[in-house]
């Protein structure tokens, strides 16, 4: 569904162009005309003008990217780079360096345009038309979208009944069972948008009920206190890891993520990639950032002390926060509002953006994420103000 502020398809054309136009268009392919795209976080500049907002005002909480990026060093790396040559298609310095920093073969890595490229490739990948394919929801909607390009069946597994948490090991037995053998299986670790961290033998549990390709996403793992060691994994050829140095690092503007997986399948994933899609620019500052070792854990801990603080105030204006182990959380919208869309654009107006959950089936939801100490505050002060 097109947004209501997005600009149509033909409103660069004059109007008398309009009227004496004939085209004659060659339909695409059922599957995607179905395809509907979702809604993510992040400022729209179309939309602040509909709303005579100035992106510069605007305090985004409705992406859970690092507050404190990016790291020293990055933007120095940044005005080195030779903008006239083309970018190493194998972003080799960079595997190098990440394989050195996680104690993994370079040959089991891959670097992307940011984890939702990597989703594509994937499924680009693996995926043929009609494979079953499982989303363990509330989840991130370009699973199943990448999943639908390819032309699979895409079902999602939510826990039971009004529950938001709740995935535990025999639950996701039970969802991974009656999608009937799914050849693939998208699961988020930490989850999102609800910040929940499972244990490694509930994910371990997955591997025992299907033979299929498990697709990790370990975008917001360093934003947990103690992540359990993940990476023997990926050797057993079964299991992908997905993380994104974009919300580590504070690199959104530039787009990085990476792939942690069986060398088989990185030449996979080789095959069929966009060329230079990791341009120099981000290969330079993911550089640079894996430099500063410190910065991670720092700005982790701040943040995770922050997030109690910024809940505990939250609560005590009578909105009911959802348990996460990450820096960003649900909180359920209270009476009288009516839903989370109409929270979204109160708050957008008095110049705040949180995540409207409603694309995750969480109509009366939204997502924030934990900035630093004086944003933390003035996050509090628009929730204080806003009226229907």
């Amino acid at each position: 569904m097109k947004e209501p502020w997005a600009a149509s398809d033909r409103t660069s054309l004059p109007a008398q162009q309009k009227e004496k136009t004939t085209v004659s268009l060659i339909p695409a392919s059922q599957r995607i005309t179905a395809i509907e795209n979702p809604p993510h976080g992040g400022v729209y500049p179309a939309q602040l003008r509909c709303l005579n907002l100035d992106a510069n005002t605007v305090l985004d909480v409705s992406v859970n990217s690092n507050p404190y990026g990016p790291p020293p060093g990055v933007r120095e790396a940044l005005q080195a780079v030779q903008l006239d040559r083309y970018p190493d298609p194998e972003a080799t310095l960079l595997r190098e360096a990440l394989a050195a920093q996680l104690g993994v073969s370079p040959h089991a890595l891959f670097i992307g345009n940011g984890s939702a490229e990597l989703f594509w490739l994937l499924a680009l990948a693996y995926l043929d038309p009609g494979d079953k394919v499982l989303v363990i929801g509330p989840a991130f909607g370009e699973y199943a979208v990448a999943s639908q390009v390819a032309g699979a069946y895409v079902s999602e597994a939510r826990p039971g009944g009004d529950t938001i948490l709740g995935w535990d090991a025999t639950a996701l037995r039970a969802a991974i069972r009656s999608a009937g053998q799914p050849k693939m299986v998208w699961f988020a670790n930490p989850a999102n948008p609800t910040g929940q961290y499972v244990s490694q033998a509930t994910v371990e549990a997955i591997l025992t009920v299907f033979d299929g390709l498990l697709v990790l996403d370990e975008a917001y793992r360093n934003f947990v206190a103690e992540p359990w060691p993940s990476l023997p994994l990926h050797e057993s050829g079964r299991v992908v890891l997905v993380r994104s140095m974009t919300k580590d690092y504070a690199l959104a503007g530039l787009r990085l993520g990476y792939v942690v997986a069986h060398p088989t399948i990185i030449a996979h994933l080789r095959r069929v990639r966009v060329p230079w899609s990791v341009n120099a620019l981000a290969q330079a500052a993911g550089l640079a950032a894996l430099q500063s070792e410190s910065f991670l854990i720092e700005s982790r801990a701040r943040l995770l002390a922050d997030r109690v603080t910024l809940v505990q105030a939250l609560e005590a204006l009578g909105w009911a926060c959802v348990p996460t182990d990450t820096h960003f959380f649900l909180t359920r919208v209270p009476a009288p509002w009516p839903d989370a869309a109409t929270v979204r654009e109160a708050l957008l107006r008095a110049g705040l953006m949180v995540r409207d959950c409603t694309s995750f089936g969480l109509p009366r939801h939204i997502r924030l994420a934990t900035r630093r100490p004086d944003e933390n505050e003035r996050i509090v002060q628009r929730f204080a103000t806003i009226t229907l």
